[in-house]
């Protein structure tokens, strides 16, 4: 808050103004930005899901005939022990030809409800990100320090973070060892929820001590 204070006491209204302007600005278009990338990738697990319930529907009717046309052979079979040899070892491979279908679609139904409901949980799992990815983007600037790609810091000094965990943090906004420093207990777990890590992760990796440490000796360098 301190700082926000002293900047804006070194500038004139107008230069003020346009400080906080831009900072508007670049609210809303990663606010936009966000908000297109998560209506986009919605569709795309929408349409996912909607392709498996589909198929869900058909392996369930086809499971349905087969059993429908199992118990007519069934009731057949019985029927026909009476009759010769020959009539009888027909309708038994054919009862279990039957068999051996009802086998395989009960395999594929069950396939077929894995997936439903793995595109359910990615459905939700990106709905919790897209949620914590926004509640962050409303911090910066307030509970943390705004930072821009030319100030950034090589994250990947810090345990537990790569290549791929640097890329999506700076997706949000994170680039420095002095932003990280900033995170309370509320923002570790919007951003441990934003780049869909394991739950608590960020504090048991002790991020924050680490991104300190960083930082001061960032500082006593450039000193």
């Amino acid at each position: 808050m301190n700082f926000f204070t002293d900047l804006f006491s070194q500038l004139s209204a107008r230069d003020s103004i346009l400080v906080l302007l831009f900072l508007f600005v670049a609210f809303i278009i990663g606010f936009i930005t966000a908000w297109w990338y998560w209506r986009k990738i919605s569709k795309e697990l929408e349409a996912s899901l909607e392709s498996a319930n589909a198929q869900n529907a058909e392996w369930k009717l086809k499971y349905s005939n087969l059993e429908k046309d199992r118990e007519e052979l069934q009731f057949t079979l019985d029927n026909a022990r009476q009759k010769s040899i020959a009539d009888i070892e027909l309708l038994e491979k054919q009862l279990k030809d039957k068999n051996g279908e009802l086998e395989q679609t009960v395999k594929l139904l069950s396939v077929c409800q894995e997936k439903i409901k793995s595109a359910k949980d990615a459905v939700t799992k990106k709905g919790a990100a897209d949620s914590a990815r926004a509640s962050f983007a409303s911090a910066l600037g307030t509970k943390v320090k705004q930072a821009t790609a030319s100030e950034k810091d090589d994250l990947k000094r810090i345990s537990g973070v790569g290549k791929f965990i640097e890329e999506k943090l700076n997706a949000m906004g994170i680039y420095t060892f002095e932003q990280i420093t900033q995170f309370d207990e509320d923002l570790m777990e919007k951003v441990n929820t934003a780049i869909e890590f394991f739950p608590g992760r960020i504090a048991r990796d002790h991020w924050v001590d680490q991104a300190r440490e960083l930082f001061k000796q960032k500082t006593s360098d450039q000193a």
